[in-house]
Parts: C-alpha cells; sequence; structure tokens
C-alpha cells in the first residue's frame, strides 16, 4: 500500500494534456516521456494538488465509467509506478 499523505509531485515533471490527444508525462532527468489515460490524468492531477487517496478514489469514481472494485489496488499500483520513474516522491 503507497502512503499519499507524504508523496509529492516531482517539480520537474513536464504535463501536457492533449497534445495530439496523447497525454504525456515528461520527466526531463531522465529524458523519458510517459502516456497517460484518462484515470492517470485524474490522479495525476489529484496528486498535484496533494489529495488523499480516499479524495483521488471519489474523483476516479466521479469522472470515469466502469470503475472497476479493486481501483483502490490500480491506484496502488500506478502511484508505484510514478515512485519508480521518479515522477513522484515522498517529502522528507
Amino acid at each position: 500500500m503507497v502512503d499519499l499523505s507524504r508523496l509529492e509531485v516531482n517539480p520537474n515533471v513536464v504535463f501536457r494534456e492533449d497534445f495530439d490527444d496523447i497525454n504525456v508525462l515528461f520527466n526531463p532527468e531522465t529524458g523519458k516521456s510517459y502516456s497517460l489515460n484518462r484515470v492517470g490524468i485524474v490522479i495525476w492531477k489529484a496528486l498535484q494538488n496533494k489529495h488523499s487517496k480516499d479524495d483521488i478514489l471519489a474523483e476516479i469514481d466521479s469522472r470515469c465509467k466502469n470503475v472497476p472494485d479493486d481501483i483502490e489496488d490500480h491506484l496502488n499500483e500506478f502511484v508505484a509506478a510514478l515512485l519508480e520513474n521518479g515522477l513522484v516522491g515522498y517529502v522528507v
């Protein structure tokens, strides 16, 4: 389980939404880009605004269709991938 309470978006990461229908996170520190789907965009924006896990789950539920019952597991996996790729980190 990922602790979102101390999570912070890497301020160097660039987010571009709807660039030729592609939503991208770019990490200039690594030179890598990551595409986001609709749910990923909702999560990223919520993390930028330091929302709680419950707030993020509610936001996903209100903005997305056919949300699976195990959405919290998906959220944890997505945030773990963001951490692994240096797109977010923990405040020390």
